[in-house]
């Protein structure tokens, strides 16, 4: 679902073999990420792999800058026990003994190196009586390597007008679903009330990213496995033109406007 981008249950690394890792051989781009061409200057992720089985593997990102200090607190931030709660020794262990529970594989992309922020979001798949997916979205100050906030960005006054704004946009797509289900509906099939309660409100932005059109916001309604299809998109994409009037004066983002 768009909500949280979904990780394929299958990642293929052909160029490494057994349980070992590795880093990639050039950082990420996209969204505003850097392009590396071997000699690449300034703050930009790369991939480290590490291959569980021949359809498994742990893509993590490992922050790099050989000018200053901030790729290691960024780093420091995206440990791989503090984000998972499961060490990759563990993980690994778990997969050549066979068991394929728990987590079973990760990835990741730089949704944005801009403006003072770098963005980052990690896709995890765990293996249980379904598969479930989680994304973790990391925004780091790329001058100081802090995690970023969105009251770092925009004004805290003026965030419950901006969820109003996002949440007007939840409802009119619930009122698509419902109408897409209204059959089921009318025949008690389906509980018109699982709706009910779903709302953006102003804590629902602390989750977010950055890129180079602006930010997008991520919601989930949680629920049930039975009923994912019946879970709106919680994916809120605002632009920088949209976002004029949330900027914070005395924010990473001042100097926009």
């Amino acid at each position: 679902m768009t909500a949280t981008r979904l990780l394929s249950a299958f990642l293929i690394v052909g160029s490494i073999t057994g349980c070992a890792t590795q880093a990639s051989d050039g950082p990420e781009g996209g969204g505003g990420g850097k392009a590396d061409d071997g000699n690449e200057a300034g703050l930009h992720v790369r991939a480290i792999v590490t291959e569980l089985n021949e359809f498994s593997s742990i893509r993590w990102p490992e922050a790099v800058d050989e000018a200053s200090d901030v790729d290691d607190v960024i780093n420091a931030q995206l440990d791989f026990e503090t984000i998972t709660g499961e060490k990759l020794e563990d993980v690994k262990t778990r997969f050549d003994n066979g068991d394929m529970s728990g987590l079973a594989s990760a990835d990741f992309h730089v949704d944005g190196n801009v403006r003072n922020v770098l963005s980052l979001t990690i896709d995890l798949e765990w293996l249980a009586a379904y598969s479930s997916f989680y994304s973790e979205y990391k925004n780091f100050n790329s001058m100081t390597g802090e995690m970023v906030e969105i009251t770092d960005l925009l004004t805290a006054d003026k965030l419950p007008e901006l969820a109003a704004e996002l949440d007007a946009k939840l409802q009119a797509r619930i009122a698509q679903i419902k109408a897409d289900n209204r059959e089921a509906i009318a025949s008690g099939e389906l509980d018109e009330s699982m709706w009910a309660y779903l709302h953006v409100m102003p804590e629902h932005l602390a989750s977010f990213s950055t890129s180079p059109e602006g930010i997008t916001f991520h919601w989930r309604a949680g629920f049930p496995h039975a009923y994912q299809a019946l879970e709106p998109n919680g994916e809120f994409v605002v632009s920088m033109v949209d976002l004029e009037n949330y900027i914070s004066a005395d924010g990473l983002w001042a100097e926009e406007y």
